[in-house]
């Protein structure tokens, strides 16, 4: 998520050229945003370097049942929402 505000200019400017001109609005949750800058983070990885950010980055943790937090139905409509109140500033 850090990426993804750290870089929303970028992302924003990807999806934009990609035929989104208002991706906070047209998206249907935050995890497509998510994915785009995932995606620009591997796009110019080697196969390796790839495979060892996804392994770091969706290891599971085996020792729990709950569901990660931000990952409910309303958290992702709650940070959906105050992304978008924050584009409209």
């Amino acid at each position: 998520m850090a990426y993804s505000a750290k870089y929303w200019r970028e992302i924003n400017a990807r999806l934009i050229l990609s035929g989104i001109p208002d991706p906070v609005r047209q998206l249907p949750s935050m995890h497509s945003i998510l994915d785009v800058a995932e995606f620009m983070i591997v796009e110019h990885m080697d196969t390796k370097q790839r495979d060892r950010y996804y392994s770091e980055a969706y290891r599971p943790d085996l020792n729990s049942d709950v569901v990660p937090a931000g990952f409910d139905a309303a958290s992702q409509r709650a940070s959906f929402a105050a992304m978008i109140a924050a584009s409209d500033d």
